[in-house]
């Protein structure tokens, strides 16, 4: 290899570790624009992002292509993901099944958000492959409420999603929110069941958390008539689930029962999804 040659390569590397840096290294610590796409360095990535990165490049390629900023959270044990225009009306936080990332509908809930002028934020509470390799729903509300409070979203200001085994856990997470901060100003379960097999569900059937741990919280439930997983996220499951929130003093408005829906059906159809954010009243 020439002189020249070489000092050409030398001088190509540093350019290119030079972008790598300026584009992979900035670290969300407030309010973000979607003009302003960032994640962490993978050195300073936590496992789970590494993980999603390397399984599903294009998703996450396609999260930064929109302007998302991926940021480490407290505990650097997982990340966040999240859009927004410049002034949002509302905030969607959504969070994944269990066999998914925050970055597998990320897009989708982007362009949903976008076309109402909402921010949204993916929770990535899954920490690994091990069944038990996940956030509490304690810890998951503790991560919702800090990046709420950080963008100074108002009480009401936000929409829970859950899905599947995230929906599974939203009823806690709202109990929660009710007792503190009230953000949530609807929320949505989307083929997820109050199962008492979770123990902070347990918890919520047995009073631990007062007699009427949900009132105030306005719900919408989902479920889709031909999905194989009848035990939690089957329409009677659901219609039951109706029931017993209903008692801890929630109001349900809304059960959307899809006749051709399979499980992970409804963030792909356009009309459930926006009959669902329909039920949200933004804050006087």
């Amino acid at each position: 290899m020439t002189p020249r040659a070489r000092a050409f390569l030398i001088a190509s590397v540093l350019v290119l570790a030079a972008v790598a840096i300026l584009g992979w290294s900035k670290l969300h610590a407030g309010p973000a624009l979607a003009s302003k796409a960032s994640a962490p360095t993978l050195a300073a990535s936590p496992p789970n992002l590494r993980k999603a990165r390397a399984e599903t490049p294009a998703l996450f390629r396609k999260a930064l292509d929109l302007g998302a900023t991926i940021s480490v959270t407290a505990d650097k044990a997982s990340f966040t993901v999240l859009w927004s225009p410049a002034d949002p009306k509302a905030t969607i936080v959504f969070l994944h099944g269990h066999k998914s990332t925050a970055f597998t509908d990320f897009s989708r809930w982007q362009s949903y958000a976008e076309q109402r002028g909402y921010a949204v934020l993916g929770i990535q509470w899954r920490l690994g492959s091990a069944p038990d390799a996940e956030y509490s729903p304690a810890q998951i509300y503790a991560i919702a409420k800090s990046a709420l409070e950080r963008r100074e979203v108002k009480q009401g200001g936000a929409i829970l999603q859950g899905f599947s085994s995230s929906a599974v856990r939203s009823y806690p997470i709202v109990a929660l929110d009710r007792r503190s901060k009230k953000y949530f100003g609807l929320a949505i379960a989307n083929a997820g069941a109050i199962l008492p097999g979770l123990p902070a569900n347990q918890l919520l059937l047995d009073g631990a958390y007062g007699a009427r741990p949900l009132a105030g919280s306005r719900w919408v439930l989902y479920c889709g008539t031909l999905d194989p997983n009848v035990d939690y996220a089957g329409c009677a499951q659901i219609q039951l689930t109706a029931v017993k929130i209903k008692r801890l003093g929630a109001t349900v408005v809304k059960i959307i029962r899809d006749r051709s829906g399979k499980h992970g059906d409804f963030i792909k159809k356009p009309a459930l999804v926006n009959a669902a954010l329909d039920a949200y009243k933004t804050p006087r």
